[in-house]
């Protein structure tokens, strides 16, 4: 039995999607350096959904935004 879980997160975001949300998810996920303005500090101190370099899970941790 393994102390490591895979966890997948897959969401569906409609064509008229604002930008100012693609920028918050896109800042979340670690695949933006900078946290948008429109984001408040307090509330989001930390990006939530950023992979782990240290993961042990095999092939590392993954996140990506397509579409």
């Amino acid at each position: 039995m393994s102390l490591h879980y895979e966890v997948v997160l897959t969401c569906f975001l409609a064509d008229e999607t604002p930008p100012e949300v693609l920028d918050a998810l896109r800042w979340h996920l670690g695949l933006r350096d900078e946290r948008p303005a429109t984001l408040d500090p307090g509330e989001h101190p930390y990006p939530l959904l950023e992979p782990d370099p240290g993961s042990y899970l095999p092939g590392g941790d993954v996140a990506s935004l397509r579409r």
